[in-house]
């Protein structure tokens, strides 16, 4: 009997002028620059909502509402035309999502692209992520039936994890590194004021203690210690932009020139986690809110330049300094020379951190953002991150 091939009619094609692929920091401040010069702009992402990075430790670990999470892109920018979706693949300008959806645009911002980095530890997928709003409700929501969490990676969202729950009390927090102190990344003041901070709280803290395996109830580690308690993993993050072949890439981060214009191509920039943004040395910048934000704007600034047939710019990136909110009116930093990390001066950094909450937003939305969209100021979740099961722990 022969049978009939059936093909699906392909979804209607979208054009634009410049497809932002991606909402988190640097897909914002990208879409923000388009939009103030006036350029038709078409954003790609998943929920449709600006995930606040820096907030979402303090909204897992209860010191702050649910509903500070996120925000919807189409509250930050009215009439702004959203296809909700993951890119599949990307060829000859057109950006293809999961579900088929297609967008082509003169000019392709690719912000997106990172997942937990996957180290050879047994049992990973048993642990809780902190990376997106989602993932900072769905801990909520579990931290709130735990007694014990334990926290693996004492960087800059373990730390913050451990100082929220610890503040607020919903459940213990244990911080688990294999480093020999915390926030490996930073000077070594920050990390020994941090632990001093925590173990004050009632922080217990493991360091120099390799993970074996994470279980669903707890985490073994190789000297055969078992930690028990609902796993976190905030052990870091890795790119994930060798798949879809738009570029060569290092450590799967697309290749950029100066100007972020992809290798290779004429028409595609990379920005934030998507991009291998170098230091002055040559060396990889982390992926941190504050490479994005400069990357997302300068991005905006050359795609409109590329419109307009105008030469593009290098985009110059400053080490602008960190900041971690441990919460409760503590934490540590370090801005330029100066660090923040001494009983008295660890009240500086909580207002440091409010401070750039507040210029993103005004940055991104305005005045109007910034009074709409504080912490505190929202009182329903934003409903690309309206999931059934959470409704109960939201507010």
């Amino acid at each position: 009997m022969a049978t009939k091939t059936v093909r699906t009619r392909a979804k209607p094609m979208l054009a634009t002028d410049v497809v932002v692929v991606g909402a988190g920091y640097a897909g914002c401040y990208a879409i923000a620059g388009l939009r103030r010069a006036r350029v038709d702009v078409v954003a790609v992402d998943p929920t449709g909502t600006m995930d606040m990075l820096p907030r979402l430790a303090a909204v897992a670990g209860h010191a702050d509402a649910a509903t500070d999470a996120a925000i919807e892109l189409t509250k930050l920018f009215p009439h702004l035309k959203i296809v909700r979706g993951k890119m599949k693949r990307f060829r000859k300008g057109v950006v293809t999502t999961e579900a088929g959806h297609r967008v082509r645009g003169r000019v392709t911002i690719i912000t997106a692209g990172a997942q937990p980095t996957e180290p050879t530890i047994a049992g990973l997928a048993n642990a809780f992520q902190l990376r997106t709003a989602a993932d900072a409700l769905r801990l909520r929501a579990a931290v709130g039936e735990a007694e014990d969490v334990v926290i693996v990676g004492g960087g800059a969202t373990g730390v913050q994890l451990a100082g929220a729950l610890s503040n607020s009390g919903v459940a213990n927090a244990i911080l688990v590194d294999s480093a020999s102190r915390l926030l490996p990344e930073f000077h070594e003041s920050l990390g020994s004021h941090a632990k001093d901070l925590l173990s004050a709280r009632g922080v217990r803290i493991e360091l120099d203690a390799a993970v074996e395996s994470i279980q669903p109830n707890g985490v073994v580690l190789e000297d055969g210690t078992e930690l028990i308690g609902l796993p976190v993993w905030a052990g870091g993050f890795r790119a994930t932009m060798d798949a879809f072949k738009v570029g060569p890439t290092t450590e799967g981060r697309l290749n950029i020139g100066d100007d972020l214009r992809v290798e290779g191509t004429k028409d595609v920039l990379a920005a934030g986690d998507a991009a291998a943004h170098l230091d002055s040395k040559g060396n990889l910048r982390p992926m941190a809110a504050q490479t994005a934000v400069q990357a997302g704007s300068g991005a905006a600034k050359n795609a409109v330049r590329m419109l307009r047939g105008q030469p593009t710019a290098s985009v110059a990136m400053r080490d602008l300094g960190w900041v971690v909110d441990l919460t409760g009116g503590r934490g540590v930093a370090q801005v330029g020379p100066f660090r923040f990390a001494t009983s008295g001066l660890d009240r500086i950094p909580p207002y440091l951190h409010d401070f750039i909450d507040a210029k993103t937003l005004y940055e991104v939305g305005g005045v109007k953002a910034v009074k709409r969209y504080s912490p505190g100021r929202q009182t329903t979740p934003p409903e690309g991150l309206d999931l059934e099961f959470l409704q109960h722990y939201l507010g």
